[in-house]
């Protein structure tokens, strides 16, 4: 993470569920394992620096997981909040849902809720999962 201050401890985070309670540093290892957005054909150097853009203040993904804060939105409503092209949005949205961070708003029978977005466009509502809020938490405490 170079000069980035070390944004996880070992204490278990309090925002995260039950008894199996993942430490920052168990936490940290999820986001680090996220991979950004490139192609087979693309360099090694394009590889490093996407693995360089976990949630960490200033990111977009970090901006991304902090527009789901109030609630679930659709890729346009977070690009809209975030000043994000709505290309970048669902990019970082794909990388977050990977990793686990974010999902997809259900109906009680498992479709995927659609909003309108637009006069003729509607988009897939998304929503923080509890590790998305453990990683918000986890950035904030870094922050004090």
């Amino acid at each position: 993470m170079g000069d980035q201050p070390d944004l996880f401890s070992t204490v278990p985070c309090p925002t995260c569920r039950g008894s199996g309670l993942l430490t920052h540093e168990e936490l940290r290892g999820r986001i680090e394992d996220l991979p950004g957005a490139v192609g087979r054909d693309h360099p090694e150097t394009s590889r490093r620096a996407a693995s360089l853009d976990a949630p960490r203040f200033g990111t977009q993904r970090h901006r991304v997981l902090a527009a789901l804060v109030p609630g679930p939105a659709t890729a346009a409503e977070v690009a809209s909040s975030t000043g994000l092209s709505r290309n970048q949005t669902a990019t970082r949205l794909g990388e977050l849902r990977q990793g686990g961070f974010v999902a997809y708003l259900r109906t009680p029978g498992g479709t995927p809720v659609e909003r309108r977005t637009g006069p003729r466009d509607t988009g897939l509502v998304q929503m923080l999962t509890g590790l998305g809020r453990s990683a918000l938490a986890a950035l904030s405490e870094s922050r004090r």
